[in-house]
């Protein structure tokens, strides 16, 4: 049981490291994004578009990597957990994204 358990939290410990490297990613590119939207330079809009575009696309490339750090033993929760990482991710991209024009809201009101 324990050495079950111990194999259950080294998984763990690499899932997290896995999704908070691309939690602090998403962060930055919806920080980005949030920015340009703010500045209303079309250049600048189509620069942070396109990063956040690639980090959309390397995400989704490592969602085999999301699988495979699963702590879990049958494959269906296995793609259940990587999809919840993925919504997870997706929405504090939106969060960011949301608060950023609030704050914009603000000050300019």
């Amino acid at each position: 049981m324990e050495q079950d358990l111990s194999h259950f939290q080294n998984k763990l410990v690499t899932t997290e490291d896995l999704f908070f490297t691309w939690l602090l990613r998403v962060i930055v590119a919806a920080i980005l994004v949030g920015s340009a939207q703010i500045d209303d330079a079309p250049p600048l809009e189509l620069a942070a578009s396109i990063i956040a575009l690639y980090i959309l696309i390397r995400l989704l490339m490592n969602f085999k990597t999301f699988i495979s750090t699963a702590p879990f033993s049958p494959q269906i929760f296995k793609v259940l957990f990587a999809l919840g990482c993925l919504f997870l991710l997706s929405m504090s991209f939106a969060t960011i994204l949301i608060f950023i024009n609030r704050i914009v809201s603000m000050a300019a009101g």
